[in-house]
């Protein structure tokens, strides 16, 4: 039986994107500020306390899926790389717009694009390795909730 190598430069990498993207995302975010307190809540918002919650338990299988693509060897195309970075960048955008700009249309135009950007990134990590793609599902879904939410938000408000 042949031993698996670990890429430790690719998964340290992985992991400090992964945090940075979440570090940046919770930097710009304050869902406890007067202007996000005071904004019209659709019926199905959820508790404050459990986008940590849902985004710690996210990240870490985006970060799964990256460390699976990395050590298999199958991460090879730069092309999923830069996939996996633009996704990190508009994840970050939406907070900034959403809550430091305070700006729920730009998020919602921002979050649309997001979504469509996941689908084409599931669909090149499927192309590549399944069970990574697997991984990112729950990303995506979670996204369209996100979507229909800022949507309904710019709609009340």
């Amino acid at each position: 039986m042949k031993d698996k190598k670990i890429n430790i430069k690719g998964t340290v990498i992985a992991i400090v994107a992964v945090i940075a993207v979440a570090a940046l995302g919770t930097f710009f975010t304050d869902a406890q500020s007067n202007w996000y307190l005071a904004l019209n809540q659709p019926g199905f918002q959820v508790d404050s306390m459990v986008f940590p919650i849902v985004w710690t338990a996210l990240y870490i299988l985006i970060v799964l899926s990256l460390i699976r693509l990395i050590n298999s060897g199958k991460i090879v195309d730069k092309k999923i790389w830069l996939m996996f970075s633009a996704n990190g960048i508009l994840n970050v955008l939406w907070s900034f717009s959403f809550f430091t700009l305070q700006s729920p249309i730009i998020a919602f135009f921002i979050v649309l694009l997001l979504v469509l950007q996941t689908v084409f990134l599931v669909r090149m990590v499927w192309e590549t390795d399944a069970l990574s793609a697997v991984l990112l599902l729950p990303y995506l879904l979670w996204l369209v909730f996100a979507m229909f939410l800022n949507y309904a938000i710019v709609i009340l408000n």
